[in-house]
């Protein structure tokens, strides 16, 4: 229940820091998607605007400055296409697989259309080669007849041909999709710093292409687990002993502990920051250290997330380590003992008085 209500809120402060607004409609379905078992990444592709790829095409041929078009290049999805998004993660597709779909250009019905497509069949990766670099004019049109057509023909290769010719990495990854890093980088882009740098802050996982040499660059595998706290299992052994780094990433992503290097996963700072989130991400540790982290879970479990360990109030506060707020009086006992400095066990009058003088000036 405690996870649950820490996922939503997670859901809800993302929401604050896009600063879209939305329809009621809208509204109304991100309400469902907030209280759903949707994961907070899921979450995001369901509501982040995507690239409106025509206003990128103008700015590129009328060399447009920055300040007439940063604020028309993102394009916000309508109720329908988030419908549409939210199928795809019920119908057990990967974020993959809804990312070729989560496109500007695509309306609800062709999303159905792809999505309907990759559902039936999950293992055709000629299917996720077509999406990500054709046309999405021919797209819109396409069946699997006329896939499998197209394959015979043996017109796949002249996609990849055409993509392997493409002198603008930068641009064919925009207008490609996100994945294309993944199938048509050469080694030469893949070493590429402020490029792998890009891509990495699209998609955290993206890391997982890189160069080796950029795994181990600190400032790249540090902004790819901000972006996904996932992206640490294709750091380098020595970075998955960093502890900025693991922590960025657990915060981001808490399963991600399982990642980390045996030393950082009985780090007291890294198992604390875990619990917070979600305790069950530590059943993923070293089989060989699983003592320590027990000791550690147990000095510092907060049953109750009020920001006092089980231990400070069992033994030193006497409060309730499952009730965040012992007395009832509406302050946490954290708030009373660390801010007020007013008994946890005993309702405040103050408080009482604060309270009734609300209700009046709310009348």
């Amino acid at each position: 229940m405690l996870l649950s209500m820490f996922q939503k809120n997670e859901k809800k402060e993302y929401l604050k820091r896009i600063g879209v607004k939305f329809s009621k409609d809208e509204k109304q379905e991100i309400k469902k998607m907030i209280k759903s078992n949707l994961t907070l990444e899921q979450f995001k592709l369901c509501v982040t605007p995507v690239l409106n790829e025509e206003i990128l095409q103008k700015r590129a041929e009328n060399n447009l400055d920055d300040s007439k078009w940063e604020k028309l290049v993102m394009k916000k999805l309508d109720v329908n296409q988030m419908k549409e998004i939210r199928k795809g993660f019920e119908k057990g597709l990967s974020e993959e697989d809804v990312e070729l779909y989560v496109k500007s250009g695509y309306d609800s019905k062709t999303m159905e259309k792809i999505r309907n497509m990759l559902e039936k069949d999950k293992n055709n990766e000629y299917l996720r080669e077509y999406l990500m670099l054709k046309d999405k004019k021919e797209i819109k049109s396409i069946t699997n007849e006329k896939l499998e057509k197209y394959i015979e023909e043996n017109k796949m290769n002249e996609l990849r041909n055409k993509a392997d010719k493409m002198e603008k990495w930068y641009e064919a990854s925009i207008y490609a999709g996100k994945n294309t890093f993944k199938y048509y980088s050469s080694e030469k882009i893949r070493d590429d710093e402020k490029y792998v740098m890009k891509k990495v802050k699209e998609n955290g996982k993206n890391l997982e292409y890189a160069s080796e040499r950029l795994k181990n660059n600190r400032d790249l595998v540090l902004e790819a687990v901000k972006q996904d706290g996932r992206a640490l299992q294709f750091a380098s052994e020595e970075l998955k002993n960093d502890k900025e780094i693991v922590m960025e990433s657990v915060k981001n992503y808490p399963n991600s502990y399982q990642y980390a290097s045996s030393e950082m996963q009985k780090d007291e700072d890294v198992v604390t920051e875990v619990l917070k989130r979600n305790e069950d991400a530590l059943s993923y540790g070293d089989e060989n250290i699983k003592q320590e982290i027990e000791e550690i879970k147990e000095k510092y479990k907060d049953s109750d997330f009020d920001g006092l360990t089980d231990r400070e109030e069992k033994f030193v506060y006497g409060t309730n380590p499952y009730l965040k707020d012992t007395d009832l009086d509406g302050k946490t006992d954290y708030e009373e003992i660390k801010i007020n400095y007013t008994n946890p066990k005993i309702k405040s009058k103050g408080i009482e008085i604060e309270r009734i003088a609300k209700e009046m000036i709310s009348k």
